[in-house]
């Protein structure tokens, strides 16, 4: 995934190779473990390849290993948002620090983030839900199967799940399905 604003140019992928504590690791300028988890623990590891005019660093970001690179992060001005399934973890990349790290009450697993007017729409595996800009729930919606589609268009946030059911949903959560 490839993140850009003015001041940022941001890349995350999977280091697939990465084992905690080893020393056989990719060399990192810095390494986030902000669930603490150990060499026994099953991970998944986000190499962050951060630059700009001021400094470039690499960084690795040890979470869960249902953790998914598409739609995992949003970049707003000096802070890199990164969901990793049930954790989210904003790192200021000026000062390079986790500035807060939060574990979701979800049930499923969580694929993605999206920018939204209001704060920041998780779609999960069984729910969506809609975070505040200080990463605090606002609402949550789960629908009566797994979600296949999440997009936000005009608005709404569309839902479609395995069996087919469409949902609409305005930015406070509220089903809209006259959408239809």
């Amino acid at each position: 995934m490839r993140l850009e604003n003015d001041t940022y140019q941001v890349e995350i992928t999977v280091d697939t190779t990465y084992t905690i504590d080893s020393a056989d690791n990719q060399y990192y300028d810095y390494v986030f473990n902000p669930e603490v988890k150990s060499h026994s623990n099953i991970s998944k590891t986000f190499a962050i390849k951060v630059e700009s005019l001021h400094q470039n660093f690499f960084a690795a970001l040890i979470g869960s290993f249902y953790s998914y690179e598409n739609d995992c992060a949003i970049l707003e001005g000096d802070t890199l948002i990164v969901l990793q399934n049930h954790r989210i973890t904003a790192i200021n990349l000026k000062s390079i620090q986790i500035e807060k790290t939060i574990n979701l009450d979800i049930f499923g697993v969580g694929y993605a983030i999206y920018p939204c007017s209001n704060g920041y729409l998780i779609y999960g595996e069984l729910v969506v839900i809609m975070l505040n800009r200080n990463l605090d729930k606002l609402w949550e919606f789960g629908g009566k199967e797994i979600f296949t589609l999440c997009k936000i268009e005009d608005d709404y946030i569309h839902l479609q799940d395995w069996d087919n059911t469409k949902y609409f949903l305005d930015m406070d959560g509220n089903l809209k399905n006259e959408r239809l």
